[in-house]
């Protein structure tokens, strides 16, 4: 309602389809819940990329890739929304319907990006692509200690025509970029979690039409602190107020136990 002119897109993530440990909070204290489907979520988010005004991958599929869908947020723009997630038995190394940390994009799924891309390219537009899991490595061991946070097959957009990919799996903000043997950039534009520190938001500025990159398009990026945050203390049901959220992240988040987790 505050943004009445303000479209929104999204893509599932690694912990949404068909998982198992699933809570529910409605009670107040965190419940079992049942596993979320593909066509659920199809349906819970429909206003959000699964209504008419966007061309699905697999409108009736609940296979791995099946909710990636493309998107024209503004003339001369077109969005690739990607599902990179491993929730079927197709795609899992225990050949059941579970979700697992990390994905990957088939082979389908990458030629069908690579068409619509061209397409968009053929068209003059810019093209984005939005999705979870990462595409380049954030640093040079990744691959090799956290590779469940890059899709298996991570340099597959080299030469598809994208060239900025959205990603969030990490829970980190960074940018990182390569360029083909045919000089083709892409950049994997990495954006954190509220949830975890610092607890910022990414806002990206992206226009047409200069000389600024390769493809003759501009792109300005910046983190932002949401603000002022409020919240129902389950315990006492009194509304409580966080002036700073990542002051208040970095004491429940940033602990030793949780650096040392990682690790």
């Amino acid at each position: 309602k505050q943004l009445p002119d303000t479209k929104f897109y999204v893509i599932n993530g690694n912990h949404d389809i068909n998982n198992p440990n699933g809570k529910d909070f409605h009670s107040g204290t965190a419940q079992d819940a049942d596993p979320t489907t593909v066509e659920e979520f199809r349906d819970i988010y429909a206003e959000f990329g699964y209504g008419d005004d966007t061309e699905q991958y697999k409108p009736n599929g609940t296979d791995a890739g099946s909710l990636s869908y493309v998107a024209h947020p503004a003339e001369g723009y077109t969005l690739i929304a990607v599902d990179s997630c491993k929730y079927s038995a197709d795609q899992t190394a225990s050949g059941q319907d579970l979700q697992e940390t990390g994905g990957v994009i088939g082979e389908d799924l990458l030629n069908w990006i690579s068409e619509k891309a061209k397409e968009a390219k053929e068209d003059g537009d810019v093209v984005m692509v939005l999705e979870h899991h990462g595409v380049i490595p954030h640093f040079s061991q990744e691959p090799a200690v956290m590779k469940d946070y890059l899709v298996d097959n991570y340099e597959t957009y080299g030469d598809s025509g994208v060239s900025y990919v959205f990603t969030g799996h990490m829970h980190a903000n960074d940018i990182a970029e390569y360029t083909t043997a045919q000089g083709n950039k892409v950049y994997d534009i990495e954006t954190g979690s509220l949830v975890t520190y610092p607890s910022l938001f990414r806002s990206v500025t992206i226009q047409a039409g200069t000389e600024k990159t390769q493809d003759g398009n501009s792109l300005v990026s910046e983190m932002k602190s949401p603000g002022l945050v409020t919240y129902k203390d389950f315990d006492t049901g009194e509304i409580k107020e966080i002036t700073d959220l990542t002051a208040y992240a970095k004491t429940l988040t940033l602990s030793k136990e949780v650096i040392c987790t990682m690790i």
